[in-house]
């Protein structure tokens, strides 16, 4: 027997209202995501009250329109004082993008660094690669490598070197000397005043006023000695030694700050030799140093310490003395000279003498042992004191290349560059390096910085780079960043309007369904009532 039409309906609301139910419940759950998307909203909202940006102020200004970026950092500019501001890792390697990276590569710069600083070799292939990267031009690359490779730019050198230098053998030296030092010495200003013993001689003739250049005393074009006669003999000085009387007198007009030999022969050398880089200077300050060293030799003045007194005999005469002392380095001491003590009566006088174009050339000597390294003496002359010249100087004056100062042929701007990507290529070879691609991208480097993945090195007052957080870094500012925030701001009311409008919508379509719900139970029940009265008619009715 087949279902009533009213049956029929009953099952037609149920399954209308299970319908309506399923889309109230998908609806609730709907309204639930929304609402979890306002708390996101909300939250990032909050989160977005505290952006803040990295801005650079390098003339601590105020201004906040120049974003930090990598290009700020890595290129030459009046921005960072032509002095790189690399990135470092937590290992203090030096961050590269994409463009150094190949560069240091190509160039041969390992990973890990070198451990050293390297040759102008590997630095001249460093700047074609960077030019093969775009980095720098053609033209750039050619003008800054005729600039000299600044090996101590960013490991300890100080300023930048804007002269022109060449390294040159001893003929060329003395061209450097004659162009650069040519002022001339007058030896009235080493004699002994109104001792009358005193003499300067110039290849064994006694002369009053010469006057000579440094490469004068270089090529031999004249042979200076300087000899000295004590003020006191030994018959009315009680037995003090006459000889370290006239070395007193000789070593004080030859170190007189003044007039001195030695602070115009210092002079002289430095006005082609110190070419602005600290190895140069230093050899200078250290050939002093070891000249001044011979001229005040410790133990008693008049001992063979200062090359012997090899005029103690009785039977030397001044002529002999000359003639030995151009063959000593440092001091020689004589005393009892006979033809002098004809003219002088009183008994023995002592005499010290210095050979000028020995101690011209001994200076010269050191100056190219410190240039090429302490510990490479052996290649040069045997400098020892008391000992022949001659010879022995020719070993290492003449054989020895020399770095000279021959003048500014490029702007200070290209030599100021020059050393701005010396101090990368340095940094480099003694710190190591990485590649990120990413750190070009200038919110990707804030994030960076600021999650402390990457820090700031920056070259300090003593010539060394050092590692610091972004946080203390003089020029690089954090601030509110209100463009974000106003971003931020419109995009949580636009969104919120958004999720307001769909709660609305959601809202009035669950209403609708629990009205029509609620119609459906009101159908339901009636139906159901009208069969539970049918059936109950039906049972009386055959029950009578």
């Amino acid at each position: 027997m087949g279902l009533s039409a009213q049956q029929c309906r009953l099952l037609t609301i149920t399954g209308r209202k299970s319908d309506c139910e399923f889309r109230s419940m998908s609806l609730s759950h709907e309204k639930i995501a929304l609402a979890r998307s306002m708390t996101d909203i909300s939250n990032e909202h909050q989160n977005s009250q505290n952006r803040t940006k990295l801005i650079y102020d390098y003339y601590g200004k105020g201004d906040q329109t120049t974003p930090l970026s990598y290009n700020i950092l890595m290129t030459p500019s009046a921005l960072n004082d032509y002095h790189p501001v690399t990135l470092t890792d937590a290992k203090g390697r030096v961050i590269l993008d994409r463009k150094y990276a190949n560069a240091a590569r190509a160039a041969g710069i390992p990973q890990e660094g070198i451990n050293g600083l390297p040759s102008d070799v590997m630095r001249n292939k460093f700047m074609d690669e960077m030019c093969n990267q775009s980095l720098i031009t053609v033209p750039q690359r050619d003008a800054y490598k005729e600039v000299p490779y600044y090996q101590l730019a960013g490991v300890g050198g100080k300023g930048v070197m804007t002269e022109v230098i060449d390294t040159v053998d001893f003929n060329g030296l003395i061209e450097a000397l004659d162009s650069k030092a040519n002022s001339k010495y007058d030896t009235n200003a080493l004699r002994g005043g109104n001792d009358p013993g005193s003499s300067i001689t110039n290849k064994q003739v006694n002369v009053s006023g010469l006057s000579f250049s440094l490469t004068d005393l270089l090529t031999g074009k004249v042979d200076i000695n300087v000899v000295f006669k004590s003020n006191k003999s030994e018959q009315n000085t009680s037995g003090d030694n006459p000889v370290a009387d006239a070395e007193n007198l000789l070593v004080a007009k030859m170190k007189n700050e003044s007039s001195g030999f030695i602070e115009w022969m210092v002079k002289e050398f430095g006005a082609a030799l110190d070419t602005g880089s600290p190895v140069a200077q230093n050899a200078l300050s250290y050939a002093r140093m070891k000249l001044e060293e011979i001229l005040s030799a410790p133990g008693p003045r008049g001992s063979t310490t200062y090359g012997g007194n090899v005029g103690s005999s009785n039977n030397k005469t001044y002529d002999n003395a000359k003639s030995e002392t151009s063959n000593k380095i440092g001091i020689t001491g004589y005393r009892n000279c006979t033809n002098v003590i004809d003219m002088f009566t009183g008994g023995r006088y002592g005499f010290a003498g210095v050979n000028l174009n020995n101690l011209a050339q001994t200076f010269l000597t050191y100056f190219a042992q410190f240039s090429n390294g302490l510990g490479s003496e052996g290649n040069y002359a045997n400098i020892t004191t008391g000992t022949t010249a001659g010879k022995e100087f020719s070993k290492g004056r003449t054989k020895q290349p020399y770095t000279v100062f021959v003048g500014r042929q490029y702007s200070e701007e290209t030599a100021k560059i020059a050393a701005f990507y010396d101090m990368i290529f340095n940094q480099l070879c003694t710190k190591g390096w990485t590649e990120n691609a990413q750190i070009i991208d200038n919110q990707y480097l804030q994030n960076t910085l600021q999650g402390n993945a990457a820090f700031v090195s920056r070259l300090k007052d003593d010539g060394m780079y050092y590692q610091g957080n972004y946080s203390t870094d003089t020029y690089i500012k954090e601030i509110a960043d209100d463009a974000a925030i106003s971003k931020a701001e419109a995009k949580y009311n636009s969104e919120k309007a958004k999720i307001n409008q769909k709660e609305q919508i959601i809202d009035l379509k669950m209403k609708n369904l629990d009205t029509e719900i609620s119609a459906l139970n009101t159908e339901y029940d009636t139906i159901k009532s009208t069969i539970s009265k049918n059936i109950e008619k039906s049972f009386k009715r055959y029950s009578a």
